[in-house]
């Protein structure tokens, strides 16, 4: 399924990550998503990462380009500004 096991509304788990096309990305250490924003009463570690959408934005079903959008939010529930974007291409190259 070349989806992602987020929806819009849900929040990112920075030590787990997520999955994309059922690759769970959590497992491969090398992977991660940069601390990016900072607030003047939340500590850091302390942000939550809300999606603001997980999808296909262009392509077919041999071709696609998924998007993940977060923002950050902090304790007293204000929205960062600024959005983070993640990009994926999902190619499907597998004989039937």
């Amino acid at each position: 399924d070349a989806g992602f096991d987020l929806e819009e509304g849900d929040y990112l788990d920075l030590d787990n990550l997520f999955t994309v096309a059922g690759i769970d990305l959590g497992l491969n250490p090398n992977l991660y998503i940069p601390v990016c924003y900072t607030d003047n009463c939340t500590a850091v570690e302390d942000l939550k990462y809300k999606v603001i959408f997980a999808g296909q934005v262009e392509g077919d079903s041999c071709e696609m380009l998924l998007e993940l959008r977060f923002v950050a939010e902090d304790l007293c529930g204000n929205l960062s500004d600024d959005v983070f974007t993640c990009q994926f291409i999902i190619k499907d190259n597998t004989a039937p």
